[in-house]
């Protein structure tokens, strides 16, 4: 029996060897390429699939003032932000955001104008610009295998592209737009704004009621509840442990604004913009974003189908082709269903701020397995 091991598989399965019987195993390299060659020599880190979320902080720490710009004579974003310590926004989703959902028959504005599946990839924290131009970096190579280990036809060593969000407003007033757009989450409740304990996970008031955003919060036992809740725009299984995916809970867990500007639940509250929530501060302390990828790659919407499981693998390339870093491999199982709008589930997004109540959604589940 002879088996083929894929790039960044370690190890393959012989499904037909009879329990008790001796085997030989043999190990051959059937291709020798440049791929054992450069990335000796010439190894960039492996890129990422998902990038930390960021909270704007309080100019003042407890007053619930507009966020300090630390660098006022300097254009762009400058404001003061923490990382979360937990949690993770993944790059896969459909569209410009993101997002958990995509067209069934309903009628609305998205980006790009035909939907896509997006994934998307961010350089290592531990390479500068300079680093990738020494090794003549190109693109991001990403591989889609299916359950069974084939790659799917779509997604058979796609190149990635150089990801550009464009420039937006620092302000209402700004008219300049000279401010590096991110992935917000979209309406959260002010001041209610989610409290993040030193590992990252939600912190709510003991009788789980919202609890106003502090950066100079000291959590105090009785008097606060540590929900365990991480931030993440996916449900993820690592081991025994399920973290479901934030657009998943219930609304007083994020705080979305009354009447939620975004429906059913599963639909994810993540938008692309500048700081704020567009209707109220541009610089509002306790608001989240995300970085978008620095390499992205569209992919037919429907090219994943429901209930199945994906293995999504991508490494650095040079201009020569050659594979300059180690392989970095996420796991996806999707499970796909279809939402019917009505005058009582409407959908509004970032982009579409008038309800639209008839029509289907098809909504994605998106499980990381780890």
């Amino acid at each position: 029996m002879a088996e083929t091991l894929s790039l960044g598989s370690r190890k393959v399965t012989f499904d037909k060897v009879k329990t008790g019987t001796a085997v030989t195993v043999q190990l051959a390299i059937v291709v020798v390429s440049d791929i054992l060659e450069t990335s000796v020599n010439q190894s960039l880190t492996e890129p990422s699939f998902g990038g930390r979320w960021h909270q704007l902080v309080e100019g003042t720490p407890g007053s619930n003032d507009v966020t300090n710009d630390t660098d006022p004579n300097t254009a762009g974003h400058q404001c003061d932000t923490r990382q979360i310590a937990s949690g993770m926004m993944y790059y896969v989703g459909y569209n410009e955001n993101f997002a958990n959902y995509r067209k069934g028959t309903a009628v609305y504005t998205h980006k790009p104008a035909t939907p896509r599946l997006r994934i998307g990839l961010a350089h290592s924290a531990n390479e500068t610009d300079g680093e990738r131009d020494d090794v003549d970096f190109d693109a991001y190579i990403i591989r889609i295998a299916d359950t069974d280990g084939d790659v799917v036809a779509e997604g058979d060593d796609m190149a990635t592209m150089e990801t550009n969000y464009g420039l937006g407003r620092n302000s209402q007033s700004d008219t300049t737009e000279e401010t590096l757009n991110k992935l917000f989450v979209h309406d959260m409740q002010f001041p209610n704004y989610p409290t993040f304990s030193a590992t990252g996970t939600i912190i709510r008031n003991a009788d789980s009621s919202a609890l106003d955003y502090a950066t100079n919060f000291i959590f105090v036992a009785g008097t606060h509840w540590d929900t365990g809740i991480t931030l993440t725009n996916m449900r993820v299984v690592d081991g025994f442990r399920i973290n479901v995916g934030a657009h998943d809970l219930p609304e007083n867990v994020l705080d979305r604004e009354a009447p939620r500007k975004v429906t059913p639940a599963s639909i994810s509250i993540v938008k692309v913009g500048t700081t704020g929530d567009g209707e109220s501060e541009y610089r509002d302390p306790g608001q989240l974003f995300a970085h978008p990828p620095d390499e992205h790659r569209d992919f037919p919407a429907d090219m994943l189908q429901s209930d199945e499981t994906y293995t999504i693998t991508s490494w650095a390339v040079n201009e020569d082709d050659e594979v300059i870093s180690p392989v970095a491999t996420l796991k996806l199982h999707l499970l796909n269903r279809m939402v019917t709008l009505s005058a009582t589930t409407v959908f509004q997004d970032y982009l579409n701020t008038t309800a639209v109540n008839t029509g289907t959604l098809i909504v994605t589940q998106f499980t990381v397995l780890k």
